[in-house]
């Protein structure tokens, strides 16, 4: 009897911690989502990687990944590397792969993409120009 007991217990510990890290991995991927909605990359990134540490998912390792992408998509058209940039926020627009995070991005890839290339077209026309 006192061993069905003990089983029990542990059994409901065991549930209540998985409990936990399943509400903290939730908590932490809505966290990097509302983060990512309002551009604020390195804060998405940051929970991503907490909600990683809970469950290494599928979809916590697409978020990283192309929050990264996008991330260092902005910080290269920043830099004024628009080819890199428009090579790196390809990966996200060119993806078959699909999920609430990838909703964000896509967009935000195209627009930046967009951007990248007027502003490499302008330079083209400046260099024409100056022959």
């Amino acid at each position: 009897m006192k061993k069905n007991h003990s089983l029990l217990i542990l059994i409901f510990v065991l549930l209540l911690v998985s409990a936990c890290n399943s509400m903290d991995y939730e908590a932490n991927m809505k966290a990097g989502i509302k983060s990512a909605k309002i551009q604020r990359y390195e804060e998405a990134l940051e929970s991503f990687k907490k909600a990683a540490q809970e469950d290494n998912t599928d979809e916590v390792r697409q978020a990283i990944t192309y929050t990264k992408y996008m991330k260092d998509s902005l910080e290269l058209f920043d830099n004024g590397d628009f080819p890199q940039a428009l090579s790196t926020s390809q990966k996200i627009s060119t993806t078959e792969e699909t999920s609430e995070i990838l909703e964000l991005l896509k967009p935000r890839a195209l627009k930046l993409q967009l951007e990248a290339t007027e502003l490499l077209n302008q330079s083209v026309a400046e260099v024409k120009d100056s022959l």
